[in-house]
């Protein structure tokens, strides 16, 4: 089974809707300032040479639980926001 990898996510408190995300086993900031954060971590990792097939998944950094079933970074990549 492939690795999960977590994104940790907290909003900008001066920029309302946009969030910073880290990997929570590096603690390496992947985004900032996104809106979909989720989704751009995804595209940067697949840039990076990650797994496609790796799950990922997000949590709140003032959570336990996490916000979405894991899910593979190419599936999450792939996401758009409909208009």
């Amino acid at each position: 089974m492939p690795a999960l990898t977590r994104l940790i996510v907290e909003p900008l408190a001066r920029a309302p809707g946009r969030f910073r995300g880290w990997l929570e086993e590096s603690g390496e900031e992947i985004v900032r300032s996104a809106s979909n954060p989720l989704v751009e971590a995804s595209q940067r990792l697949l840039q990076r040479g990650f797994d496609p097939a790796g799950l990922i998944t997000m949590r709140m950094a003032n959570r336990s639980y996490d916000s979405f079933c894991p899910a593979s970074v190419e599936v999450w990549a792939k996401y758009r926001e409909a208009d």
